[in-house]
């Protein structure tokens, strides 16, 4: 499995959908835990996250190497949807999946924001809708 560094700009739109749709009680836990209280902060601990599954996996540091600078939060320049917002879900956690940073309770939130988006990306088809049980 080959572990990369989501893009600053997608760790963004992550954090920023996140934040907009996640429950209170989250948000709440997230503040209380890691003193995350918004976009720029979450974004912030999911980029650490995903930089230890990469020194886990090529070795201490090596997250330099792909991205020298570290976090810089970006303001997506449109209100985060569902469907793009799912597709980077996912993405991130590809990259966190099998390391330690797996165990962390953000990974849980996001695995489960991601089940309930997809949810949502479903309900909202034709055959969902249409769909009749035998």
């Amino acid at each position: 499995m080959s572990v990369h560094l989501v893009s600053n700009s997608k760790i963004s739109y992550i954090a920023v959908y996140f934040m907009r749709f996640a429950p209170e009680e989250w948000k709440r836990e997230l503040k209380e835990l890691f003193s995350v209280d918004d976009a720029r902060s979450l974004g912030a601990l999911l980029w650490q996250l995903n930089a230890a599954a990469v020194d886990e996996r090529y070795g201490k540091g090596e997250h330099r190497l792909f991205n020298p600078h570290g976090y810089r939060y970006l303001e997506p320049a449109f209100a985060p949807t569902a469907m793009p917002s799912y597709k980077v879900m996912m993405e991130w956690l590809y990259q966190v999946e099998g390391s330690e940073a797996s165990e962390h309770r953000l990974v849980e939130m996001i695995k489960q924001c991601a089940f309930d988006t997809a949810f949502e990306i479903i309900a909202r088809t034709q055959d969902y809708r249409e769909a009749r049980v035998v």
